[in-house]
């Protein structure tokens, strides 16, 4: 998992075991996710072990210039 700081860089926070299945992953990764704080995620996909899924989480209680910030990160790669 990938956190976004207002400082407009990106860390990365944790990282998870991996669990018998993608499913059981995302259920694992929601006890990690903050209500409030945008994050990205990065999930390795199953099979073939080679594809990534890339989650961008954007809470609703998120402050409003975190979420046009990841839009734009979406959008044209950055916040200004």
């Amino acid at each position: 998992m990938i956190s976004y700081h207002p400082t407009e860089s990106l860390v990365p926070v944790t990282s998870l075991s991996v669990a018998e299945s993608l499913s059981e992953d995302l259920v694992q990764l929601q006890e990690q996710l903050e209500d409030t704080e945008p994050c990205y995620i990065l999930a390795r996909l199953d099979d073939p072990p080679s594809e990534w899924l890339a989650i961008s989480y954007v809470p609703d209680s998120a402050k409003v210039r975190d979420k046009v910030c990841v839009f734009l990160d979406d959008l044209a790669g950055g916040c200004t």
